[in-house]
């Protein structure tokens, strides 16, 4: 998305980011994808009114909220249909929210299936999430070292912002001998360099498994 001005700038003070050239390789840059949020005119095109009309969701607030995930997880459980279907299209708008910012991000991935499958979906990533995925907290990286001799390969997304590369950075770091890949162009949704990388990665995997040095 682009904004133009017609700011004369030969009136603005020159600062030292005037005088860097490079300045864009620490800059912080943010793109909206318009084109995700809800189509309020109904012409196909996602726009600002609509994510104003229908984004209003308890997720607005500043997180995190307490109680979130297991809200959720027990609106899911409601014998209510409409209580669920509710929930259910609150929780996909911020999953499309999520993968907006990425190449392969649909709009309307999530939001679009078919309501038992929306329902599903979000009835089992609930459950999940509210009871921590039913692990001990930690207990995957802490006790990765158990891994050693087993080779493994973790492939993720730079732009996965459902879960962040620090996570596979530090598994990477408490799993000996584990191989870390970060897919620039990648983010949740996957990409055609991820796929290349996770074939090249299986045919690495199965040169080490059956002709071991």
């Amino acid at each position: 998305m682009n904004v133009l001005s017609s700011i004369d700038t030969a009136d603005l003070p020159v600062t030292e980011l005037d005088r860097d050239e490079f300045w864009y390789k620490d800059a912080i840059i943010y793109q909206l994808h318009v084109k995700a949020f809800a189509d309020s005119n109904h012409d196909g095109i996602g726009d600002f009114a609509g994510l104003t009309d229908s984004y209003r969701l308890p997720t607005d607030s500043t997180p995190p909220i307490p109680g979130l995930l297991q809200a959720y997880s027990q609106m899911m459980e409601d014998p209510d249909i409409g209580v669920r279907s509710r929930a259910a299209t609150e929780w996909t708008a911020w999953e499309d929210a999520v993968i907006s910012q990425e190449s392969n991000g649909t709009p309307g991935a999530f939001g679009d299936r078919p309501d038992n499958a929306k329902l599903a979906f979000v009835r089992i990533c609930s459950h999940y999430f509210a009871h921590d995925g039913f692990l001990e907290d930690g207990v995957l990286i802490r006790e990765a070292g158990k891994l050693a001799g087993i080779p493994g390969v973790l492939i993720h997304g730079r732009n996965d912002l459902g879960g962040g590369a620090c996570t596979p950075w530090e598994l990477a770091r408490a799993w000996p001998g584990a191989e870390l890949i970060i897919i620039e162009d990648s983010g949740h949704t996957g990409s055609t360099t991820m796929t290349d990388q996770m074939h090249a990665a299986a045919d690495r995997l199965y040169g080490q498994i059956t002709n071991p040095a």
